[in-house]
């Protein structure tokens, strides 16, 4: 048979003729059980392709071809290891140039193929994300890069029922059936719109030998200013331009731009009477003022006021009261609308707490509590956005709807709810857990119902690079991590915020770090006493180490020893003395809300889930593993407060807590107010805090965070931006935000690890200057296991790298060719490194013109990295003049070339 392509039981046999190469014959085989293994030397081994579309989760085509030895010495596909193919669009291609360095392809034959596809058992990281394993594609091959043709009989289609972990699909050749080619392409077309999931693509060809993407020729030069035919901005990209705040008034009913006078917001339904029951008594309309008041028919009064201040923030107050005299009367809640103007469409909203901007036709409704109430509405064709925020809303039970009928926005804000949790767990009651039920409130004479709100316009912001990146990265939040709960993502597409928008609305946010502290490393106690760990992290630019129990691990409370928390480690004051020591400030993990409540994976029951199960809800979460502490149990919050007390009274070296799973949120009451979770939350929120900071002014208190609410961000000194697309809270929160390198839960496996390195420099480090945390060893690749099985020198080659991120202060950024980022760092000690960072899947040509570096003589020392190759190159006197730099010519595909630039005497 001429072709054959094999993926193993139900047989499926087409004849296609295509010219020119003959008509073959093909059998496809489907089956359960995969006995082969990836190769990890075959033709197509680090030899990078390009694909022609997005790739979700911050994939690489790299990571399609680096097949290699486990530590048994067996090559298997890996599910991290992998690349979504985003079919949405259409058809997607991954391509081959096998003469990219002037090979002679003519004698290019190819002899077998075989593509490892991901089943859905393989979901560790993200089964909230389905890909199903089905596959339809085929292969082509062109001459010149342009024309392709398809290899007769090519075609698979392998729909379920397929095996769940992986999937092999094989292509067999004859002698001269593909043959005298250049390009080779894999065409997958998806089925029904599915993304597809490859671990890995193996190929053999004859007649050539294409060369390693991974090897190092890249050759530099000076570049004198008029030679320079790049142009780079003199403001650097990642750098947000300073908000720009529209004037407004109010012409009639309608909220108008100054300027312009055009009418964004109809305010008329804000202005009119609640319903039948209530009657104007006074009114007031002037250009920076608006107010009603409206009596109703039971004595109650109702008084709407809107004022422009003279920064044009606009302040919306609504208060329910009882005359003194009246009777009581009972209440449930209060209504503001506020509706588009004719002449303006809004294009959707984005929700600040997430944050995730879902377009007008995908809006929702959303729970305060739940939800900040932080919203942003776009209009792109005026090139504004309406923001708007409520500062005091932790005490709040209410609702946020968008875009019904007219209405840009509804908020309801309930007096009274049927949300306490033994009203939720009432069969009888049938009530939603997920929503607030309003209830009455009985209001009595001088009593008031008030809520504020503020609202701005401002310009639509030019987006920067980090921007770009979130917003395009095909990740959302929740991307890279998975609670069990089945498709788990946040709704719309996720963007960013601005810091001082977020100032000028309300937000309390502390203010900007004075120096950069370095990476923070997450860990057990037993892996950072391996040898020589904890100097690899001193010289890798780590300034913080969180210490997680051995028996705990993320479910940790502070200090502890084999599930006692009256016990120790061994040697552990020793251990925070040897990290001080090398300027790495040791804090402790703690999980103020979650208790293991049984054995699993590693980790140990805690006790007190049995000790005191009063402390404890009924409901789990983490695959049900995670017992959730009762937020209004007193006696629980008070073992926490004690217990963080006690941890650095007994340890003077422990300089503070991470604090993870912290705090909850919902639609709940409890207490004996009724107080909000939200508000009950913050409240322990600020004793935890005061705590900490009181039993030493040095303390930290870091969070795994999320964008912040309103003022809880004054408690913390740090968040950990457990996902990719926050990593622009370090721009909002003034460098106090680490971040998890881009896909870091690949592990060691993506690019040999190499892509965590390479991610982190491109995107964290390059938009947001900021440095890591909330990663384990193991995701670096850094146990001493690891490093003697990696395929480059860690500590000489890798671990300079992350000084670089760590302890550097990105000074400017931008890309200087497609998927080629000239990065710039002020050092420590004054000295200037440029980082050219490539995430392109080719050889790139750049130009490197200095922006930050003043005219000199300067002595340039070099070094270039890709996932398995060092390069060390001669040193340059480079007479730096305005405009003139260095020419980089074949910069290695997805590699770091290190640029460090030093004063000659």
């Amino acid at each position: 048979m001429a072709m054959k392509p094999v993926i193993a039981g139900l047989v499926v046999s087409s004849v296609m003729i295509l010219s020119p190469w003959p008509a073959a014959a093909v059998q496809v085989e489907l089956g359960r059980d995969v006995d082969e293994q990836i190769s990890a030397n075959d033709s197509l081994q680090d030899v990078f392709p390009q694909i022609d579309a997005a790739l979700p989760e911050g994939r690489v085509p790299a990571s399609l071809v680096d097949g290699r030895p486990q530590p048994d010495g067996n090559p298997v596909p890996t599910e991290g290891n992998s690349v979504v193919l985003d079919h949405r669009a259409g058809p997607v291609r991954i391509t081959w140039d096998l003469g990219a360095n002037g090979e002679d392809c003519s004698r290019a034959q190819l002899k077998a193929l075989t593509l490892w596809l991901v089943g859905i058992a393989c979901k560790k990281m993200d089964s909230y994300q389905q890909h199903p394993p089905n596959f339809i594609g085929q292969l082509s091959v062109s001459v010149n890069g342009r024309d392709f043709t398809v290899i007769p009989g090519s075609r698979v289609e392998l729909i379920a029922p397929h095996s769940q972990e992986f999937n092999r699909v094989a292509w067999a050749f004859q002698p001269g059936e593909a043959a005298g080619f250049r390009y080779l392409r894999v065409e997958s077309f998806g089925h029904q719109g599915e993304s597809v999931r490859i671990a890995e693509i193996d190929g053999w060809l004859d007649g050539i030998t294409p060369a390693k993407s991974t090897e190092i020729a890249t050759r530099v030069a000076p570049l004198p200013a008029e030679q320079v035919t790049f142009r780079l901005p003199v403001r650097s990209p990642t750098e947000p331009l300073p908000a720009v705040v529209r004037a407004i008034q109010f012409t009639g009913d309608q909220l108008v731009l100054k300027e312009s006078g055009r009418a964004l917001l109809n305010l008329a339904p804000l202005l009119a009477a609640p319903d039948a029951r209530w009657t104007a008594v006074s009114r007031q309309l002037a250009p920076q003022e608006a107010s009603r008041v409206f009596r109703r028919d039971d004595g109650l009064q109702q008084t709407r006021r809107l004022v422009i201040g003279p920064d044009q923030r606009l302040t919306l107050t609504c208060e329910v009261t009882v005359p003194a005299g009246a009777a009581p009367v009972a209440y449930t809640q209060t209504a503001l609308v506020l509706a588009e103007a004719l002449q303006t469409r809004f294009d959707g909203c984005t929700y600040g707490g997430v944050p995730s901007f879902v377009r007008r036709d995908h809006a929702t409704s959303v729970e305060i509590g739940d939800w900040v109430p932080y919203l942003i509405f776009p209009c792109r064709e005026a090139g504004v956005e309406v923001q708007l925020f409520m500062p005091a809303w932790y005490g709040v039970a209410g609702r946020i709807e968008t875009f019904t009928g007219r209405a840009l926005v509804r908020l309801e804000f309930f007096a009274a709810a049927n949300n306490r949790r033994d009203q939720l767990a009432d069969p009888a009651l049938k009530l939603d857990p997920a929503r607030w039920h309003p209830a009455a409130r009985t209001l009595r004479p001088g009593e008031t119902f008030r809520q504020q709100l503020n609202l701005a316009v401002f310009d639509i912001t030019p987006p920067t690079l980090g921007q770009r990146d979130i917003e395009t990265g095909g990740g959302l939040p929740l991307m890279f991590i998975d609670t069990g709960i089945p498709n788990q993502k946040a709704p719309g597409v996720a963007t960013v915020l601005q810091r001082d928008k977020m100032l000028f609305m309300g937000f309390k946010l502390r203010e900007p770090v004075k120096a950069k502290i370095g990476h923070s490393a997450v860990d057990c106690a037993s892996t950072l006493t391996a040898p020589g760990m904890v100097e690899r992290l001193h010289k890798a630019g780590f300034g913080a180490a969180v210490l997680m129990a051995d028996e705990f691990i993320d479910v940790s409370h502070g200090v502890s020893f084999q599930a006692r928390y009256d016990q120790a480690p061994p040697n552990y004051p020793a251990l925070l003395r040897r990290l001080a020591d090398h300027g790495i400030t040791p804090v402790c993990w703690f999980s103020p809300r979650g208790f293991l409540n049984k054995d699993w994976q590693g980790r140990m029951k805690d006790r007190l889930v049995e000790q005191h199960p009063a402390w404890f809800v009924s409901g789990a979460h983490w695959f049900g593993n995670y017992q959730t502490l009762d937020t209004y149990n007193d006696a629980a919050n008070q073992w926490v407060l004690d217990k963080l007390t006690q941890d650095l009274r007994n340890f003077p070296g422990l300089k503070g807590f991470a604090f993870d799973s912290f705090p909850c949120r919902g639609p709940v009451l409890g207490g004996p107010a009724e107080t909000t979770m939200t508000q009950q939350e913050q409240d322990w929120l600020r004793r935890f805090s005061q705590a900490v900071h009181g039993a030493g002014q040095d303390n930290l208190l870091i969070a795994n965070g999320v964008p912040p609410m309103a003022d809880d961000s004054l408690s913390y000194d740090y968040i950990v931006t457990e996902h990719f697309p926050l990593m622009f809270l370090n721009q909002v929160l003034g460098g106090r935000a680490f971040g998890k390198p881009f896909i870091a839960h690949c592990q060691w496996r993506q690019m040999y690890g190499w892509y965590v390195t390479l991610g982190q420099m491109y995107y964290n480090f390059c938009d947001y200057d900021q440095a890591l945390g909330w990663t384990h060893m193991t995701w670096l690749g850094w146990l001493n296991e690891q490093v003697a099985q990696a395929r480059k020198p860690v500590d000489a080659e890798v671990v300079p790298l992350w000084y670089i991120m760590g302890k550097g202060r990105r000074v400017y950024a931008a890309e200087i060719a497609p998927k080629v980022r000239q990065i710039e760092v002020l050092m420590p000690d004054g000295a200037s490194v440029i980082v050219v960072a490539s995430l392109a899947s080719w050889p790139a040509d750049v130009q490197v013109v200095p922006q930050t570096i003043p005219p000199g003589t300067y002595r340039v020392a070099i070094t270039a990295d890709t996932a398995l190759k060092h390069a060390d190159f001669p040193a340059l006197e480079l007479p730096l003049t305005t405009g003139s730099g260095l020419a980089l010519t074949r910069v290695a595909p997805c590699s770091l070339t290190v640029l460090r630039f030093a004063p000659c005497p």
